[in-house]
């Protein structure tokens, strides 16, 4: 009986006990701290194609490209290539186009056509601008510049390209590289 009296007399207090015991030992705490993102400068130069001149020595041959026929550019006469530059950078960014060499040249005779001769007349956006003939030949030159971004522009570009008289039958091939900087 002794047992059991203890037992009544000691299982209240343990109860209480259990009930008075906090829910945390010790006082919360908080913490900050601060998250960077970093966004990249991202340009794109998207939608060209080869172009090809077609024509008689002697004469001025207009460029044709495979993007032609999609081109929208109200202000050239014959479309040679048509392509798009998009750019986040919110600076802006400038497009320049360069020959690769100073000369049209042919895997099938020593005959050249000076890229000189070649002229290429850009438009942006539907607004014509200045015609460009690459002279000095291999020298970047400026299509386009932009002081504010982001945004995507829309480049039709007629090409023409004067055939010497003297100049035999024959393909001849350059390179063009297109290159669009953030500023």
């Amino acid at each position: 009986m002794f047992k059991r009296i203890l037992l009544i007399l000691v299982a209240p207090l343990v109860l209480l006990g259990i009930a008075a015991a906090p829910a945390f030992a010790g006082t919360p705490t908080s913490a900050q701290h601060t998250v960077n993102v970093s966004v990249n400068s991202v340009i794109t130069i998207s939608g060209l194609s080869d172009v090809s001149f077609t024509g008689n020595p002697g004469t001025t041959a207009p460029g044709i490209g495979t993007t032609s026929t999609n081109c929208s550019a109200p202000v050239v006469t014959v479309c040679s290539e048509a392509y798009s530059v998009t750019s986040n950078d919110g600076a802006g960014y400038s497009l320049t186009e360069t020959a690769f060499s100073n000369n049209f040249t042919s895997s099938t005779n020593q005959f050249t056509i000076p890229t000189s001769d070649w002229s290429i007349t850009p438009e942006i956006n539907g607004v014509g601008g200045t015609i460009h003939t690459f002279s000095p030949t291999t020298t970047a030159f400026q299509i386009y510049s932009t002081t504010t971004g982001p945004s995507t522009d829309t480049v039709g570009e007629e090409w023409s390209l004067a055939l010497p008289a003297n100049l035999p039958a024959g393909a001849f091939s350059d390179q063009l590289t297109y290159m669009a900087t953030g500023n």
